[in-house]
């Protein structure tokens, strides 16, 4: 065949798929997305998951984005004139006419869904990075607002809890007020009140509805759209609750000196299950919940998982002694063990109970407790040391290889996660006012930036984040709320 032969003079355009399947496979991403714009033939050949799922995979995005989360869902961010604070920065938002949809009006097909995944996460992992964002301040006190009245009078009242589900962050006060901000639109929605609980785990807003815990063995729940309060949990021992684990739908509740675990379900306040220990001498050490599994362990080794809705225990096991905490993955169940000459993680199946002791040698044990702080979504443990010394940790793959990591640094590192990131600052190294954020990956943890709060936050803290957005508190008294949109 000759130039003058093939159809506008384009040899290319004559090759069979399979050839041009052998040449794509040599190209990078950026190489892919622009052969892609020079005809519609080439465009379907490259519009293909067979090209962009190992691109996800190499990432580490195919189990996070595919399976757990739904970054097609989210909404990309426009900065509105009303929020005060916010950085416009045009390369900030996502291009959302970089995905062709059904019937559109060009007639070319949609774009697959691994190369939607690719083009999404790059962008949101790139602005990470290059700390690129838009930024919304959030105040916390409004001029008629009872706390800066309570503040003018008593002192400035401290946060107790904080919280966020998707546009929705709420925030818990010392004189029982509970705030819930809209952080797209910028404002304030709804400002609740109760008799809260002095514990921290006792705030959580999920699906427009706010749970908190409160004194006197009692849940409250308050609906964002409606501002109207559902009805209350109560049946606990009178004492303050102590954590609360809430997924829109059940609550899982413990009092403070209660080792009875409660199920409610939140719509009507009826207490579904009794998680009770296994005798009245085990006193309860850890809980968790997630995908409605409760799993809890108890002072005498005992471990214990049950199925939330129906209350049945689907597994109970005497472990080996020096048992310390326990993390819930998805379909497993995590427990640290620590011996004075060695330290080890059991991960074993919900369901089947069958179990990997993994051991951890590696790790330099600079006091005498550890827990496992965060269960990351892609298989790994992150493992931290009470704060005497030094934070460092452990991550282990999903094919249970363990990966040692550096120290982290100074005692007062504060720990925010979500999903497979988190964000590490110095609570009190105010003058650095550093944050570094990292990324968990098949090879530990990944420093994707670290970068400095600036004048405008500085005595910041980062209190919630999740896939687009971390939140920072300002620590002055203003004690105003600053939103980095990532999207």
């Amino acid at each position: 065949m000759t130039v003058s032969d093939a159809p506008n003079g384009d040899l290319m355009m004559c090759l069979p798929y399979e050839l041009l399947d052998a040449i794509f496979q040599y190209l990078s991403p950026a190489d892919l997305c622009k052969l892609a714009v020079c005809c519609r033939r080439w465009r379907c050949a490259l519009n293909q998951d067979l090209w962009w799922r190992p691109l996800c995979r190499r990432n580490g995005w195919e189990y996070y984005y595919s399976t757990l989360t739904d970054i097609s869902k989210e909404i990309p961010y426009e900065p509105q004139q009303t929020c005060d604070g916010s950085e416009v920065n045009g390369k900030t938002t996502f291009p959302m006419d970089a995905i062709v949809r059904e019937g559109n009006p060009t007639g070319l097909p949609s774009t697959c869904k691994w190369k939607e995944i690719y083009l999404k996460a790059r962008h949101l992992e790139g602005n990470l990075e290059h700390n690129r964002c838009h930024v919304t301040t959030l105040k916390v006190f409004g001029d008629d607002d009872l706390l800066i009245h309570h503040a003018r009078q008593s002192g400035r009242p401290h946060v107790r809890c904080s919280d966020g589900d998707g546009d929705l962050f709420t925030m818990s006060f010392s004189n029982g007020t509970i705030k819930v901000w809209d952080v797209r639109k910028g404002i304030c929605e709804r400002v609740f009140w109760a008799v809260l609980s002095g514990r921290e785990n006792t705030v959580k807003v999920q699906n427009g509805i706010v749970v908190v815990g409160c004194t006197e063995g009692m849940l409250r729940a308050f609906s964002v759209n409606s501002g109207q309060e559902l009805p209350p949990m109560k049946g606990h021992k009178k004492m303050d609750i102590q954590c609360i684990f809430f997924d829109g739908d059940m609550v899982v509740s413990q009092a403070v000196s209660d080792d009875d675990i409660r199920v409610w379900t939140v719509s009507d306040g009826i207490c579904r299950h009794v998680l009770a220990s296994p005798d009245s001498e085990s006193r309860l050490k850890d809980v968790d919940y997630r995908g409605k599994i409760v799993a809890a362990i108890y002072c005498d080794n005992q471990l214990r998982v049950w199925h939330a809705r129906s209350g049945r225990c689907v597994h109970a096991s005497k472990q080996t002694d020096h048992l310390q905490s326990l993390k819930l993955g998805y379909g497993t169940v995590a427990s640290l063990h620590q011996a004075p000459e060695r330290t080890w993680v059991v991960v074993r199946s919900v369901e089947t109970g069958e179990c990997t002791s993994i051991p951890v040698d590696d790790f330099e044990m600079s006091v005498s407790h550890l827990w496992i702080h965060n269960y990351f979504v892609n298989g790994g443990l992150f493992l931290r040391a009470l704060p005497h010394r030094n934070y460092e940790g452990v991550y282990l793959t999903r094919n249970c290889d363990v990966k040692f990591l550096a120290k982290f640094g100074h005692l007062k590192t504060v720990f925010c996660f979500h999903g497979n990131r988190c964000v590490l600052e110095d609570r009190y190294d105010y003058q650095n006012n550093d944050y570094h954020i990292y990324k968990a990956c098949t090879d530990g943890l990944k420093l994707l930036r670290s970068a400095n709060h600036g004048k405008d936050q500085s005595k910041s803290l980062t209190v919630w984040m999740d896939d687009t957005k971390i939140i920072f508190r300002n620590l002055d008294a203003d004690m105003n709320l600053f939103v980095h949109h990532y999207w």
